[in-house]
């Protein structure tokens, strides 16, 4: 049986409010894809979120709802 890993880049604060820059977010998408790697995994996979954003949240007439407390996609 073969696995693949998704992963989902999202810059959005966690439960503390800290929210990463862009170059620490893809530095540390970068080092767990080379960690996936190591540990055999063949495919990774990455999803597209262009309307899952903290701007697209605060929108007044969103294109997608979001709910308080959600997080990432």
């Amino acid at each position: 049986m073969e696995f693949d890993v998704f992963f989902s880049i999202s810059q959005t604060p966690d439960s503390t409010g800290y929210c990463p820059d862009e170059q620490t977010m893809y530095s540390n998408y970068i080092e767990q894809l080379k960690v996936a790697d190591n540990l055999g995994y063949g495919v990774a996979w990455i999803a597209q979120a262009h309307l899952s954003t903290e701007v697209q949240k605060r929108n007044q007439n969103p294109v997608i709802p979001h709910w308080e407390g959600e997080v990432g996609l």
